[in-house]
């Protein structure tokens, strides 16, 4: 199933900015972008003075993971559940361009690959 990176994007962002969930409370939205027609751009902290995480997913390789009939709905489920508010392990630097003109300092964000 082809997914929407741009429906992907909002239905995270949406879960994260919920007021009504208890599950990553704590997680603030910074900012999201689609990089191409496969690929999105994630940025958060957990709680306000922490640090940015960045998340960068290309949908068909994060996709194949599971099961063919998800929904572009389930993608964004299981990236809220899973991956942003259980990232598990440290982040690391990257050179890589993807938060360029959402942060001020884009060199600051911390990615998980």
């Amino acid at each position: 199933m082809k997914h929407d990176p741009k429906l992907l994007l909002e239905l995270v962002r949406d879960r994260v900015l919920n007021p009504h969930r208890i599950l990553g409370k704590n997680v603030i939205w910074v900012a999201g972008r689609v990089l191409d027609a496969d690929s999105v751009v994630m940025l958060y902290r957990e709680g306000p003075g922490g640090p940015v995480i960045g998340q960068r997913y290309v949908l068909t390789e994060f996709a194949s993971m599971f099961d063919p009939e998800l929904t572009t709905d389930d993608l964004a489920e299981i990236i809220f559940t899973n991956e942003i508010t259980d990232p598990g392990g440290p982040g690391e630097s990257l050179n890589v361009d993807w938060a360029d003109g959402l942060v001020p300092d884009p060199t600051a964000v911390t990615w998980w690959t």
